[in-house]
């Protein structure tokens, strides 16, 4: 039987505007801002400080709060029940309000949030309703930490590998304006993704079995495991920008297995195979460029960055098929001594490395860093580290985005409801005959591709030049003007800057910075043209 709720009701008393509902007032009786003041008081908010205030009723306490508020710090309103939404209107406007419906719709806003300039995040109740939606409003809260925090470590990595990745990119589009777009590919029944976690060895024995039930992607560190046990995959999931992971590829090339490959991955990875390739475009950066390029059909199909190709391999496999995806070897833990399954490229190299006078360097490897105790789905007490374990909480998201993904056998720090424990549940979930369609149909024109390196390589040959006359001081006011519109163009040229955008004032260490970026994709524009 539904609740019959009685809507919120706006009542008079000696402190103020108040609520009624669900059987109480939602202030106190008295003393309101009194109160809140009280609760305020002791509050310390830092620079660069994001305040949530969860159901924030009739804005009451607010006026205090502002000028509480230090450099950097905003207030951001969220409420959960549609019946106190619309009691009063914000009239802060300059702090948001949004209603967040379920934690899907958090995760939605979340997407499209500047955590730019935030380094802290608090949740700070100013009346009961928050009570009335306790775990829903905590729950939003971890989800807003989680974005921070996946914010500012793809920042680092952005300044790290951003102009590693615009490299590759501009050395991919060949291949990819020969290859195809992800977007073309469709998989009829049931996906098996392998990572190369320590459950891979338990499943090998039924992956044999039903081999030609379902369609197999394997991350490329899986791939010689699988290799090692007679089981060819269907795809290879490729995302490493640098030459590393080389190393997975070292006993399958031009083995012919498409690659599922991440167009800023390194080049040399998309040949190694000699097949024809799907590309796509983890969207490592929002900038103006890549927008640009994403625009003009310069760049494949786009997913959101998921860091973990296993997580990435999960997502695309979710994309491409309507029947069940079961995932193994995604485990984002380890025991010492045995940081990957066996025959893995990284396990094979470290027993090539042993002697009698060195250490096991595997077991080195897993006891460095940030090492965490913990136990895994299956109670089984296992370690990982921060980065793992961001991983896996964004593999627990996707999963709660889809009700068709499978773990074959508990394992791993994701608890998946739907798990595959026995070789039955496998079974039961091959019930669709496994098929591959193909439906590209887009010429990409290699005109169209010389016209944008010539067009990049010119845009930079006009930065330098106008960048060595700012140094000399030849430069005018027109020419700084004209290098802002170029720079704010090709974006990608600052992107692993530390600033977030152009400074104000231009000043002669930032263009000494500028010339170095500029100097290398000259270089790389001028290889690429020499091809035509």
């Amino acid at each position: 039987m539904k609740e019959n709720i009685i809507p919120p009701k706006l009542v008079k008393t000696e402190g103020g505007d108040n609520v009624y509902y669900k059987n109480r007032f939602l202030y106190p009786e008295n003393n309101i801002l009194k109160r809140i003041e009280n609760k305020t008081a002791s509050l310390e908010i830092n620079n660069n400080t994001l305040i949530i205030i969860p159901s924030p009723l009739l804005f009451h306490g607010i006026e205090i709060l502002i000028p509480m508020l230090k450099k950097n710090c905003s207030i951001l309103f969220i409420e959960h029940d549609k019946s106190l939404f619309n009691l009063k209107n914000n009239t802060y406007r300059n702090f948001e309000s949004f209603f967040a419906e379920n934690e899907n719709s958090v995760h939605r806003y979340c997407e499209n949030f500047d955590f730019s300039m935030f380094r802290k995040i608090v949740l700070l109740p100013l009346n009961n309703g928050y009570f009335i939606n306790r775990i829903f409003y905590n729950k939003a809260l971890d989800i807003f930490r989680l974005n921070l925090n996946r914010y500012w470590k793809n920042k680092i990595t952005l300044i790290s590998l951003s102009s590693r990745w615009y490299s590759n990119i501009f050395k991919n589009l060949p291949l990819y304006f020969k290859g195809k777009s992800l977007s073309s590919l469709k998989i009829n029944g049931p996906v098996v993704v392998a990572g190369a976690g320590e459950s891979l060895e338990k499943s090998i024995p039924l992956l044999k079995k039903f081999r030609k039930t379902f369609t197999l992607i394997a991350i490329d560190t899986a791939v010689s495991t699988l290799f090692h046990a007679d089981i060819k995959p269907d795809f290879i999931l490729a995302v490493e920008a640098q030459f590393y992971n080389i190393y997975d590829f070292y006993n399958i090339r031009n083995s012919g297995i498409p690659l599922i490959c991440d167009i800023s991955s390194y080049p040399q990875t998309g040949r190694i195979t000699g097949s024809s390739n799907y590309f796509f475009y983890s969207e490592f950066s929002k900038s103006a460029f890549s927008s640009m390029m994403y625009e003009k059909s310069l760049l494949p199909l786009k997913i959101p960055p998921l860091g973990s190709v296993g997580v990435i391999a999960v997502y695309i496999a979710a994309a491409l098929t309507e029947s069940p995806v079961i995932y193994t070897g995604l485990d984002f833990s380890f025991i010492p001594g045995k940081s990957h399954c066996k025959n893995s490229p990284f396990i094979i190299l470290t027993s090539l490395l042993k002697n009698r006078t060195s250490t096991d360097s595997n077991y080195s490897f897993c006891l460095r860093g940030d090492l965490i105790k913990t136990t895994d789905s299956a109670g089984k007490i296992v370690f990982t580290n921060s980065s793992l374990r961001s991983y896996s909480e964004s593999l627990a998201e996707i999963l709660n985005k889809y009700s068709n993904i499978y773990s074959l056998f508990q394992s791993g720090l994701v608890c998946n409801k739907n798990t595959a424990v026995s070789e039955a549940d496998f079974q039961g979930l091959l019930t669709v005959d496994p098929g591959i369609a193909d439906n590209e149909k887009s010429v990409r024109n290699e005109e169209d591709l010389k016209y944008f390196y010539e067009r990049e390589y010119k845009n930079i040959k006009d930065i330098i030049s106008i960048s060595v006359d700012f140094l000399n001081s030849l430069s005018d006011k027109e020419s700084l003007i004209s290098l802002r519109n170029l720079l704010g163009f090709s974006d990608y040229i600052t992107e692993d800057f530390p600033e977030k955008s152009l400074p104000d004032e231009i000043t002669p260490p930032y263009i000494k910075r500028v010339l170095l970026s500029c100097y290398r994709y000259e270089r790389l524009f001028r290889n690429m043209l020499s091809y035509y």
